[in-house]
């Protein structure tokens, strides 16, 4: 009977030292430390809009600069109700290592003293007859550029939207709007940009 007990105890401790033995070597296997370095190139994610760089900017410096079409009431480069228009932007994707998306959205300001002024349309690398897509504000311009590509141009067309039912100005708004001190017709232009993966 002792000697059971004694087989059996000692059976426990060797089983126990088998088994701290086991764990030991399976977690010498993750101890293991291996030092070494390594160098990759990051991508460059330096978007221009109208040669200006947006790396750490919140808002561009340079202002767009619309330009109006004359007609024969209205003279060349002159906003009044009714006056039709466009800006440019170009985007250059040329120092990009990344291809994206990107999203624009033109809105009138709040700041703006004219409230009816509108986005029309849109085209995308302008010819010289305009054949503009309708603008839909709830979608604005979605277009992609591949990286390291050429120079895009958005024609955006704008105007002092006077004959429709979505005006919100009255003939005496526009009048005082226009004749004010501090007129101003602004636009909001919101530019998003995603990396395509």
């Amino acid at each position: 009977m002792k000697q059971k007990k004694f087989f059996i105890i000692f059976f426990i401790i060797f089983l126990n030292i088998f088994t701290l033995l086991l764990l030991q070597g399976t977690q010498a296997k993750y101890r293991k430390k291996i030092e070494g370095q390594g160098q990759l190139n990051i991508a460059s994610w330096n978007i221009k809009i109208n040669s200006e760089t947006i790396l750490n900017k919140e808002q561009l410096t340079k202002k767009i600069e619309p330009k109006f079409f004359n007609n024969e009431n209205i003279k060349d480069n002159v906003l009044a109700p009714g006056a039709k228009g466009y800006f440019d932007i170009e985007l250059d994707p040329t120092e990009s290592d990344v291809s994206f998306q990107y999203k624009i959205i033109a809105t009138v300001s709040e700041d703006s003293t004219i409230k009816d002024f509108i986005t029309t349309g849109y085209e995308i690398n302008p010819k010289e007859i305009p054949n503009p897509e309708p603008y839909d504000s709830s979608i604005g311009i979605i277009g992609e550029l591949e990286h390291n590509s050429q120079i895009q141009k958005i024609r955006v067309y704008i105007e002092w939207n006077d004959n429709t039912e979505e005006e919100t100005m009255n003939n005496q708004e526009d009048t005082e709007a226009a004749t004010t001190e501090n007129a101003k017709a602004i636009m909001n232009v919101i530019f998003n940009f995603t990396q395509k993966k």
